[in-house]
């Protein structure tokens, strides 16, 4: 005997389907991310120059699921420097995948306007350049968020799954006490 989805049964597979797509997508983001921040590890590299250089310190709204606002601060980071390689001069902004260090640089001097600096430079392409190479923790949080998810839209899956499964022996229990009463 077949058993028809429910409108809700549906709903909840297409919920769980949309999970799964943001599990996959967030999990690309966050590889992505450490691959590059891998790739930055062997660069050379070369003198440069600070030109500026402060922390900004942002108010950021979020709201949760309950959909309580809070507000927190955020010191961000801003550089801006000048490097030279082959004989071609660059100017970038691109700190790195780990900001915490220069931030700290900033405040206590070491990236002061007209102070020397290392630049590691891409040798495909000098003018991709970071001042910090390699991972930091936050690195990994769109991974962890990417797993988060799948495993979340997985015991969904599972889930409606059961669920599907109880409403089809349960018809079936029903329709077989219907036979014998009737047979």
């Amino acid at each position: 005997m077949k058993t028809q989805a429910t409108p809700q049964s549906k709903s909840g597979l297409i919920f769980a389907a949309i999970m799964l797509l943001v599990a996959i997508g967030t999990m690309c983001w966050g590889l992505s991310m450490i691959v590059d921040a891998g790739n930055n590890t062997g660069w050379p590299t070369t003198q440069g120059v600070v030109i500026s250089a402060s922390v900004d310190k942002e108010i950021r709204t979020r709201t949760n699921s309950s959909g309580i606002r809070t507000q927190g601060t955020v010191y961000v980071p801003r550089i801006a420097y000048r490097y030279t390689v082959n004989d071609q001069e660059y100017t970038s902004t691109t700190i790195g995948y780990s900001t915490s260090e220069v931030r700290y640089g900033i405040d206590s001097g070491e990236y002061a306007p007209g102070k020397p600096i290392t630049v590691y430079y891409n040798p495909e392409d000098p003018s991709d350049a970071v001042l910090v190479t390699g991972f930091s923790g936050s690195v990994f949080v769109p991974c962890v968020l990417g797993l988060f998810f799948g495993f979340l839209s997985i015991g969904l899956v599972v889930q409606e799954l059961r669920k599907r499964r109880r409403a089809t022996k349960s018809l079936q229990a029903s329709q077989d006490l219907n036979n014998l009463s009737f047979g």
